[in-house]
């Protein structure tokens, strides 16, 4: 217990807060901005990136299946499928590299500017060419060279 300049005991535990007697402090506000930072912090951060990189994993790969769909109108030989479903992994873990590398996992969509897009392009682009060097050069895939281009 501590007494205020008013002669009112407090149980507050910081000193110069019982001091002034115009202020009413509860225990749970004195903390109230460290949990709001910690919850920010702590616990949201994880859910936000692991919902963010969820969602452009889910994005990525139907562009990648729509790309095969419009190469052969919708009706893919069953030859392709199997190239689009065994080379999706690796056109995932390559784009998902080239965000992370140009940092384009930020809150940046709220406000979304021509900046934005280039930031947007700058990782597409890396990962369209890592993927062509490797299916042109490195490891013939048999990807169609239109499904790189859609």
């Amino acid at each position: 217990m501590t007494i205020s300049s008013n002669g009112s005991e407090s149980s507050i535990a910081d000193p110069t807060l019982a001091l002034k007697p115009d202020v009413v402090i509860s225990e749970f506000a004195n903390n109230a901005p460290r949990r709001k930072i910690w919850y920010r912090t702590i616990v949201w951060w994880p859910v936000r990136m692991t919902l963010l990189v969820l969602a452009h994993v889910v994005f990525f790969a139907i562009a990648y299946g729509l790309a095969f769909q419009m190469r052969f109108d919708f009706k893919v030989p069953e030859k392709y499928q199997l190239v689009a479903w065994n080379t999706l992994p690796i056109l995932l873990a390559i784009q998902m590299a080239c965000f992370y590398f140009f940092r384009s996992f930020s809150g940046w969509w709220r406000y979304f500017t021509f900046r934005d897009l280039i930031s947007l392009a700058q990782p597409l682009v890396c990962a369209f060419f890592i993927f062509l060097v490797i299916d042109v050069w490195l490891y013939p895939l048999g990807i169609p060279k239109s499904v790189h281009v859609i």
